[in-house]
């Protein structure tokens, strides 16, 4: 069996970044769009997710979703399929081996 290795912390930050040119789809146009990173940290380790969303992602997840987040297992299958940020950033810690501290002779199943 695995170690649970607890979430520590969840950062979100949102980015606005002008495009080159004005853009559009047929429907609206803009001049910018807003990057969402999502740093998660656990065991010594961070991970990094993004999207492209509104600035309001970046405070849903962090004044709603972090204080639920916190805690749980990074490695926990339940946040596989969502296609968030703060998945993909936890993605990101599973990736990284084991520190020092928790490796054993047993493979990790991510």
């Amino acid at each position: 069996m695995r170690p649970e290795v607890p979430i520590e912390s969840i950062r979100a930050q949102a980015f606005e970044i002008p495009t080159d040119k004005p853009e559009a789809d047929g429907t609206i146009s803009w001049n910018s769009t807003v990057l969402v990173l999502v740093e998660v940290a656990a065991s010594g380790e961070t991970g990094l997710g993004y999207t492209y969303s509104g600035a309001s992602i970046a405070e849903l997840i962090s004044g709603k979703l972090a204080p639920i987040i916190r805690g749980s297992d990074a490695f926990a299958r339940n946040m596989r399929g969502s296609r968030c940020s703060a998945p993909s950033a936890t993605w990101d810690v599973k990736a990284l081996p084991p520190p020092p501290s928790r490796r054993s002779t047993r493979r990790y199943m991510i």
